[in-house]
C-alpha cells in the first residue's frame, strides 16, 4: 500500500483478516481511510469506515476549485502494464474512451445482456481484465462474479 501511495482502499469481509493484520505497519493510509462493503459490527470495532455512508457523505461536499480535475474522454483512466515479451515490461495509459470503446466491442459482439453474469480471470492490470471482462458487462448492466 505504501509503495502505491494509495489514499483510501475498499474492503469486504473475505478481506477482512489480511487488512487487520497490516493496517498498523502502513505508513500512507490509517484504519479511518479503509472503507467496508458488509456487516457493520465486523468493521467497525476495527476502526474502518462504512463505504455506504462515506459516499453519502461526500454528497453533501462542495470540492474547492483548485481541487478539482478537468476529465474528459481522452483524460487517462487506468494504467495497464504489458507483459515485456519484446523488452521490458511497461504502463500503457489507457483513457477512458479507449476502454469504454471496447467494451461496446465486445459487449455487441457477445449480445451481453443484463442477466449475464460475468467473471475475470486475469489479473486487473491486465488488459484482458477491463476489455473483455469488466467493461462489456458494466456497458450491459450485469454483473460480475
Amino acid at each position: 500500500m505504501d509503495q502505491a501511495e494509495i489514499s483510501f482502499l475498499i474492503i469486504n469481509e473475505s478481506t477482512l483478516k489480511e487488512v487487520e493484520g497490516i493496517i498498523k505497519n502502513v505508513q500512507v493510509i490509517g484504519p479511518e481511510n479503509v472503507y467496508f462493503v458488509g456487516d457493520k459490527n465486523a468493521f467497525q470495532s476495527k476502526g474502518f469506515q462504512p463505504l455506504e455512508e462515506a459516499v453519502e457523505e461526500a454528497a453533501h461536499v462542495t470540492v474547492p476549485r483548485r481541487y478539482r480535475v478537468k476529465v474528459d474522454n481522452f483524460s487517462p483512466l487506468i494504467v495497464i502494464y504489458t507483459s515485456g515479451t519484446s523488452g521490458m515490461p511497461k504502463g500503457v495509459p489507457c483513457t477512458h474512451i479507449k476502454l469504454v470503446g471496447a467494451g461496446f466491442v465486445v459487449e455487441s459482439a457477445v449480445h451481453l445482456n443484463k442477466h449475464d453474469r460475468g467473471y475475470i480471470s486475469m489479473p486487473l492490470f491486465h488488459s484482458n481484465a477491463w476489455y473483455i471482462g469488466i467493461l462489456p458487462q458494466m456497458i450491459a448492466g450485469g454483473s460480475l462474479y
